[in-house]
């Protein structure tokens, strides 16, 4: 009768190692995959805002017989959310700035 010899049939460190570094790489694939895709929405969403409160301002030309508005809070009552649409998503609490000679909204985050 032949003797059947024991084998250890389990993962040796060496494939633990390579299956950790693997998963190591992918993550960091999605982490980075994840930061570019949110600073791409808050650089859209702030261009968006710029576009909403300059479209704003014509609306209170209109209402003022041409005259532009002083500061950016006179915009208030033309847009629905101020508070936030006035400020850049980036999360720094950056205003939007009004240049009422060139009629345009900019910001200093995303020019």
């Amino acid at each position: 009768m032949r003797r059947r010899i024991r084998r250890d049939e389990g993962f040796s460190m060496l494939e633990l190692m390579v299956v950790v570094a693997i998963l190591g790489i992918l993550v960091m694939i999605a982490v980075a995959s994840y930061r570019m895709s949110t600073s791409t929405a808050r650089r859209v969403t702030c261009k968006e805002n710029q576009r909403n409160l300059t479209t704003s301002v014509s609306l209170y030309e209109q209402d003022h017989d041409g005259a532009r508005p002083a500061v950016l809070v006179d915009l208030t009552p033309y847009v629905t959310n101020y508070a936030s649409a006035s400020k850049c998503p980036n999360g720094d609490g950056t205003l939007l700035v009004y240049d009422p000679v060139g009629n345009r909204v900019t910001c200093p985050n995303h020019p």
